[in-house]
């Protein structure tokens, strides 16, 4: 059963990985248009910031394994995705000069420098 449930994430990811690569190029999602985003939908600023962590995290697995995979920050468990919107909404916010930059770009920013990993230099 175990074997079986493994192959079918496998596959699924597998998918996942093929649909995306496959995927007409679209706009890329700036800064300024986060925070608009975040400024007129808690909801989907966190739906934003829940699906960029997810996709992080599966692409580092995807590409590193779990044996050598980390996240870039290192929130403890306790931190909520919440909490992670609202570090990714005050950097929008205090860096106005910033927002041109793509937004998926100023996410991991905000998380990596709110949370970092101990003995990392920033």
């Amino acid at each position: 059963r175990e074997f079986i449930v493994a192959n079918h994430h496998l596959i699924v990811s597998g998918a996942l990985v093929a649909a995306l690569n496959s995927a007409p190029v679209q706009a890329e999602l700036t800064g300024i248009g986060l925070k608009e985003v975040c400024d007129s939908s808690e909801l989907a600023c966190i739906s934003y910031v829940r699906g960029f962590i997810e996709g992080v995290g599966i692409r580092g697995l995807m590409l590193m394994g779990p044996e050598n995979f980390r996240m870039p920050w290192c929130a403890t468990p306790q931190v909520t995705v919440q909490q992670m919107t609202l570090v990714v909404e005050k950097y929008l916010s205090d860096h106005p000069e910033s927002l041109d930059k793509p937004g998926n770009t100023l996410t991991y920013i905000a998380l990596e420098t709110a949370f970092p990993c101990e003995g990392e230099l920033k």
